[in-house]
């Protein structure tokens, strides 16, 4: 079973561009989808942390909205803080899922249990084993495209587990 999924934000939640104005003005498009799927995830009682090596204003903003359980800034680190939350939650890395798409996020998608990254990832990362690559890039619902595999994942594990409890009780 899959308990929490962990996410990067520039790149996967957004298509990883950024827009500057003349009065220095900046801003990030984040998808309405992946909000959405966030009430899902909830309701199936998986966690969500989202990680970013940035600490900006904007992401802050959107993830007040979106309520992951846990938001971790300005982590260059992802691995170790990664590491960090999964020993104080309880969980192994086995059972966790990772959204990263750029090379600071490859000690992370090598070390989880459930590896994905946006269609438009770097090479790199799309080519490590075992990960999943979404169908769709950056910023366009790729956490909504992982949250209902979670989901499904988790339910045919559970009627699995099901089958195997009948089976022992027969």
């Amino acid at each position: 079973m899959i308990k929490a999924i962990f996410t990067d934000i520039d790149g996967v939640l957004t298509d990883g561009g950024q827009w500057y104005t003349k009065a220095g003005l900046d801003s990030l498009k984040f998808n309405a989808r992946d909000y959405a799927a966030c009430f899902r995830l909830r309701a199936a009682e998986v966690a969500l942390v989202t990680v970013s090596s940035s600490d900006g204003d904007i992401a802050k903003r959107r993830m007040k909205v979106m309520k992951p359980d846990i938001a971790l800034y300005d982590t260059i680190n992802k691995k170790k803080a990664i590491d960090g939350v999964c020993r104080s939650m309880g969980w192994e890395l086995s059972e966790v899922a990772y959204i990263g798409d750029d090379h600071i996020d490859l000690p992370v998608l090598e070390a989880v249990g459930f590896s994905f990254c946006p269609a438009d990832a770097v090479a790199k990362v799309c080519l490590v084993e075992g990960i999943k690559v979404c169908s769709l890039e950056g910023g366009q619902g790729v956490l909504a495209e992982v949250i209902d595999f979670v989901i499904e994942w988790n339910k045919s594990g559970q009627k699995e587990e099901e089958s195997l409890q009948q089976d022992a009780s027969n």
